[in-house]
């Protein structure tokens, strides 16, 4: 997707073998968390979301430490941003169906794989909206996937970790090269002016 050379770039995705991707997301504090900066974050991830064509994010991909997520993936089809987007801080998880369907996932954070993930059909989600509005609501189908897979980067947990046995085989050297890769670009940054482009 191109974008003017006028208008600011949305930050860059942070990829397969990053460690943010690992570490486990702060919940917001809305006592001492800024509000504003709060808002801030959330319109530059539903901006960098669309921007990369994705269907959901969370904010470590984008190194926002908080347990912020926003998904919408009916636009991809509709064509049309914003009018089913969602917006949830501090998701939680509060009641899962015993019953499981495996569907295909992908990720921004690891472009070009896609797998079989076995995943609850229906949840039940606490979480605190735009708004800042706390609820409780019941997702099912792919809005339950994506809420869990975005979830699961709060966690520090990636798709792939939830692969297939046989699925995840067949790609383990894709991902050591891309560990791999992230590495050596990293090193490179750090020789050059200590820091990091993310």
């Amino acid at each position: 997707m191109t974008q003017d050379k006028n208008q600011n770039l949305p930050p860059q995705i942070m990829l397969y073998g990053n460690p943010a991707l690992e570490q486990i997301a702060e919940e917001v504090d809305f006592e001492s968390d800024d509000a504003e900066k709060l808002d801030g974050q959330i319109i530059e991830m539903i901006a960098t979301m669309y921007s990369y064509g994705g269907i959901g994010l969370a904010g470590p991909q984008i190194n926002i430490t908080k347990r912020i997520i926003v998904w919408d993936h009916q636009w991809v089809q509709t064509k049309k941003k914003y009018e089913n987007l969602h917006v949830m801080i501090n998701p939680e998880i509060i009641e899962e169906s015993s019953e499981d369907l495996a569907l295909y996932e992908g990720c921004l954070s690891i472009p070009e794989v896609e797998g079989s993930v076995y995943r609850p059909r229906e949840i039940k989600v606490r979480y605190v909206d735009a708004d800042f509005e706390t609820k409780e609501e019941t997702f099912s189908g792919m809005d339950a996937r994506v809420i869990q897979h975005e979830i699961d980067h709060l966690n520090g947990t990636l798709f792939v970790n939830k692969m297939t046995k046989f699925e995840r085989d067949a790609i383990i050297p894709f991902l050591v090269a891309l560990r791999q890769a992230y590495r050596k670009y990293s090193e490179g940054e750090n020789d050059n002016d200590g820091s990091s482009t993310s």
